[in-house]
């Protein structure tokens, strides 16, 4: 608006009416508050009618100029990823559409990006007159179909302001409600966890560290179908079938996947678990000797892991992990519905990706980096340490961290920031109680085992039967 001044009434009206209805309500709001607050007036010579700036109208526009100016130079430090990703630093949202466009949200200014290439076959996109550089060539057609898909109309009309995200309380009760649908649970904590997993899968871009889901069972309990509706949501979901080191590695590295993997227990390949224990935490790196051509190949493999497990899990995974005991349902119309599941998916993980896109900007001002005090300074002690991370908990979140002891401190952490981030409550207590309970029911075997799963089939018989509440 700043930048279009002067220009009369009559100029500005045929501007905006070129618009989305939403767009030319959210100008004609902006331009009166311009007007009240002292940076824009009405002036009327020789019959026509100009807005005009007025002396601090010209200060704020070049304010904006500087800002923008310092922020564009900033940004030619940084190398986007054909996969998408966040950059802090600049408040910089990107995700590909298809193999050649990408969305945006730069600072607020959501848009569309073209795929350009330059002499010498480098890449790069143009934002909001800015070349951001790809660090690797973009993705093709057959990459892309590996992780869950964008749908371009919903995106186009997020971008054009005909569609708009829903905020994050709507967004987890969608979620939530998505797991109640579909899945039984007898522990209502875990539909909790199950929802914050799925927000895991975006905020982990934001994160210093994840955890990881592992799903326990028996065979036909619901291990593949539970894996297979969190994958369906999270970033990037993808669902494992093939095994090699070379396909996990190079998808986690270039495509930026949230893999499940069902049956874990059924590899038996040393350097895949190796590769799975590393990945919690951001910037990790997996070398290896690539056999073929006894080159080395570095993957970065930070992600959250979705697993399902028969038997039991290593003790490297369960101290990174929150598990879930799953067992078969007694709601008869559960198989069916979960037929349709895919398709109900779709249009959450739509709604998931422009809620991730108008928010991760938000967050990204709000946050900045949860560590960021610690960084650039060795004089700080210990105590002053540990409040620089937990400056986004509540004093009683602390109280109740403290309490935990090892990993499940460090688990517990994330969870809660996690949950503060998108203003969620989580009980903390009750999820370090199922995590111990449910583990030493995971370890029951024989007449004990036998015992809990007679009764956790005859309480889903007769959990909603009024004469046994």
């Amino acid at each position: 608006i700043l930048n279009l001044l002067p220009i009369s009434v009559m100029e500005f009206d045929e501007k905006i009416k070129k618009l989305s209805p939403e767009k030319m309500q959210a100008i004609v709001e902006k331009l009166q508050y311009l007007i009240n607050s002292g940076y824009v007036t009405i002036y009327e010579q020789n019959g026509i009618i100009e807005y005009r700036l007025t002396q601090s109208g010209e200060e704020l526009r070049e304010e904006i100029k500087k800002k923008l100016l310092s922020e564009i130079k900033l940004a030619e430090e940084f190398e986007i990823h054909p996969a998408g990703g966040v950059i802090p630093q600049i408040k910089l949202w990107y995700e590909p559409i298809n193999e050649k466009e990408f969305v945006y949200n730069w600072n607020g200014t959501k848009g569309i990006a073209v795929i350009k290439e330059a002499k010498g076959g480098l890449h790069y996109l143009e934002i909001e007159g800015k070349r951001f550089w790809f660090n690797s060539p973009p993705l093709n057609e057959k990459e892309l179909s590996v992780f869950n898909k964008l749908n371009p109309t919903i995106i186009y009309d997020w971008v054009n302001g005909k569609r708009k995200p829903l905020s994050t309380n709507e967004m987890w009760e969608k979620v939530y409600n998505y797991f109640k649908t579909f899945f039984d649970f007898s522990e209502e904590i875990n539909y909790t966890m199950v929802t914050l997993t799925v927000f895991l899968s975006y905020l982990k871009h934001l994160l210093p560290a994840t955890w990881y889901l592992l799903i326990y069972g028996e065979f036909g309990g619901g291990k593949t179908t539970l894996g297979e509706l969190i994958s369906l949501l999270s970033y990037h979901g993808c669902k494992i079938a093939n095994m090699s080191i070379s396909f996990i590695g190079r998808g986690l590295d270039r495509l930026r996947i949230t893999p499940f993997i069902d049956e874990f227990d059924a590899v038996n390949d040393e350097e895949l678990l190796a590769l799975v224990r590393q990945g919690y935490r951001r910037g990790q790196k997996y070398a290896r000797i690539n056999k073929e051509g006894m080159k080395p190949e570095i993957f970065d493999i930070y992600t959250n892991w979705i697993i399902s497990i028969h038997g039991m899990a290593e003790e490297a995974l369960t101290t990174r992990a929150f598990p879930i005991l799953v067992s078969e349902t007694q709601d008869r119309i559960l198989p069916i519905i979960n037929l349709a599941k895919e398709n109900y998916a779709n249009t959450l993980y739509n709604e998931l990706m422009i809620w991730w896109g108008e928010n991760s900007v938000k967050i990204m001002e709000k946050l900045g980096n949860p560590l960021g005090e610690v960084e650039n300074n060795s004089q700080l002690s210990k105590d002053e340490i540990f409040k620089s991370c937990t400056k986004y908990l509540t004093k009683e979140d602390v109280e109740k961290l403290t309490k935990a002891t090892g990993r499940s401190m460090e688990l517990g952490y994330l969870m809660l920031l996690s949950s503060r981030i998108i203003g969620i409550e989580l009980d903390i207590q009750k999820v370090f109680e199922t995590m111990e309970s449910m583990m030493d029911e995971i370890r029951e075997t024989g007449i004990i085992g036998s015992l809990r799963d007679y009764l956790v089939k005859l309480y889903k018989e007769l959990k909603y039967n009024p004469n046994f509440r």
